[in-house]
């Protein structure tokens, strides 16, 4: 079996972690390479960048590796300067130069100083002279020169282009590297299975084909591929990746070159992949998430521009992998933060399936949620491991199908994994439906409204994607809205999400059961009415079903006062028959960690 991981100067002695790469998508340069000029001379090019920098500290933290290198190759005749840098940032410290030509084409520069970072920049001779071909490499630990295997997991539905896309970077990456053509396979499971015949095509050396008799979501989509990739027995990691994102082969070799060192105390973590936003390349949406005592997602290193130095370092500081809990193995329940890794780009060692069960059958949203606080495992995160997804503004963020789940699989978890469990989902459907009555939105009320009672029987009812819609479009043609322009309308309520001492407006509306207990002439008495019950301020539009709509919502007496019951009667049902509905649920994922690794079909 050959070695893997070998530099260019072909060293068999040592291995390389990291590659610079020359480029990304369109708008992503300042990711990779940063140019000053220097008059009269040409451009200097600087790798101190996200995906380009040597994040030596997090790789002798994670690894114990300690005998790094920067390697070169020539492709020009120019001067090469390493420089170390501190987390803090500061000014870069000189740390050797050498000088690249046609009698030199190589060079080998040890990274001898203990610092957080490492980077070069390059100064060509002329305008003709490309940058060098660079590595960090490490000295090769003795053991077995298999590596880890990774099995790679994309679930898709109607997205043959953005499939097609990741299967032909996957393929060209298996040409052009041993370590991804020997030790990775990828599992494309297809949810719609009338485009079968379309995709039978993706099919080939190193791909393999699943498609689902009916459409699972995504959850339930890497539920198949993580068992088959258990079945198959050969797997030490399955990597978890959208249908959609833009991934370059740099990420996966890193993560191999990260799996194939880690310390036997991080074995056992996942590996998190950071997310950056296709029509913003440079913007990084989420590196670390995790969810707090509340139940809530929060981020914990995410949500900035990374096209400066200063971002970088930021957003990196940020990432700690032991999340203040250096001698633990697992993050506890009590922790103020539960860290995940989003099912964007997430690495998960088989043992946990082994160990944990396998994702619940949420369809989607959630799901990575869930796992990653059910198996309560680190997550691992290395500069230059990472996607572009799209942006979710552009993905219907706000579709009644994302309110539903999001809604419903948010109290699925928090049920599942939190001690207040009922204080949690009882409350946010006090504040959220209340919010949407106030809008006028009888729609987006009922879409919460159906959320809230399909998770007092999900432990026994669960539906795949067309059952879930069905339920959706009926309960959104029973709760109609109707659209007036303003000045024919009441004016809607605006009461905003975060200011705290604001929850008299909410119980105001449960009161009046949605406004339908306000004279009629007092409701459409815009100023008095703003006066007793709303909130000066723009509504957020998020919480509106159809915030492209410009105009308001008509106000409609009768239906907003059986909605209300209806919303009454579904909170008394959740509790008195909370220990019930947290009895099944535990059942259900009881199931999910029977064990039973045979593929579903």
């Amino acid at each position: 079996m050959p070695d893997f991981f070998v530099p260019r100067s072909g060293r068999t002695e040592r291995q390389v972690l990291q590659r610079v790469v020359p480029a990304g998508p369109d708008g992503s340069e300042l990711l990779y390479w940063r140019s000053r000029n220097e008059p009269p001379g040409p451009p200097r090019l600087s790798t101190d960048t996200y995906i380009n920098l040597f994040h030596q500290s997090r790789w002798r933290h994670l690894t114990g590796l300690t005998d790094f290198a920067l390697e070169l190759s020539g492709n020009g005749p120019g001067l090469v300067r390493l420089f170390s840098l501190s987390g803090s940032g500061g000014v870069p410290a000189p740390c050797g130069a050498r000088r690249l030509g046609r009698e030199s084409p190589r060079a080998f520069l040890p990274l001898k100083q203990e610092a957080d970072f490492f980077f070069f920049d390059w100064t060509p001779d002329d305008d003709r002279a490309a940058p060098p071909s660079a590595e960090y490499t490490a000295e090769r630990r003795p053991g077995p020169a298999a590596g880890p295997r990774l099995a790679l997991v994309v679930t898709t539905f109607e997205r043959e282009a953005d499939v097609r896309l990741t299967a032909d970077s996957y393929a060209r990456a298996r040409r052009d590297y041993l370590e991804i053509r020997d030790l990775t396979h990828l599992y494309v499971v297809n949810n719609q299975a009338a485009d079968a015949a379309k995709l039978a095509g993706l099919a080939a050396e190193g791909i393999t084909l699943i498609n689902n008799p009916r459409n699972t979501g995504g959850a339930g989509g890497f539920d198949r591929g993580a068992r088959e990739a258990v079945a198959a027995g050969i797997y030490s990691h399955v990597l978890f990746m959208d249908d959609d994102i833009v991934v370059q082969a740099e990420a996966w070799l890193r993560s191999l070159a990260l799996l194939a060192n880690l310390k036997p105390r991080y074995a056992a973590q996942v590996v998190g992949g950071g997310m950056f936003v296709r029509e913003r390349p440079t913007r990084c949406h989420a590196l670390l998430e995790g969810l707090n005592k509340r139940a809530l997602p929060q981020m914990v290193a995410g949500r900035r521009d990374l096209a400066d130095l200063a971002g970088v370092l930021d957003l990196l500081n940020l990432s700690d992998p032991d999340f203040g809990r250096p001698d633990s193995p697992t993050i506890p329940p009590e922790a103020p933060i539960r860290p995940y890794a989003a099912w964007w780009y997430c690495v998960i060692p088989i043992r946990n399936f082994r160990e944990h069960g396998y994702p619940l059958p949420v369809f989607f949203r959630g799901d990575d949620q869930e796992f990653g606080v059910r198996i309560g495992r680190k997550v691992l995160s290395l500069n230059g491991i990472c996607v572009w997804h799209p942006d979710f503004e552009t993905l219907g963020k706000k579709s009644p199908l994302r309110v539903y789940l999001g809604f419903r699989n948010q109290a699925i978890y928090s049920t599942l994994h939190f001690k207040h469990w009922r204080l949690y989902a009882g409350l946010r459907f006090l504040r959220s439906f209340p919010r949407l009555l106030a809008a006028n939105d009888y729609e987006g009320a009922a879409v919460v409204l159906r959320a809230f009672a399909d998770y007092q029987v999900f432990g026994r009812i669960q539906g795949d994607g067309p059952e879930i819609l069905a339920r959706l479009a009926e309960g959104r043609a029973a709760w109609p809205n109707t659209v007036l322009e303003e000045s024919r309308a009441g004016p809607p309520l605006k009461i905003p999400l975060k200011k705290k001492g604001r929850l008299w407006p909410l119980a105001a509306v449960w009161l009046t059961l949605g406004g339908g207990l306000i004279p009629g002439p007092l409701f459409h008495r815009g100023p008095i009415l703003a006066d007793l019950l709303q909130i000066r301020g723009k509504f957020p539009a998020r919480l509106v079903a159809y915030p492209e709509d410009p105009s308001i919502k008509a106000f409609k007496r009768a239906l907003a006062i059986r909605l209300s019951l209806a919303g009454i009667g579904r909170f008394f049902t959740f509790l008195v028959t909370g220990n019930r509905i947290a009895r099944e649920l535990r059942s259900l994922l009881a199931s999910v960690k029977s064990g039973d690794e045979r593929p579903k079909q």
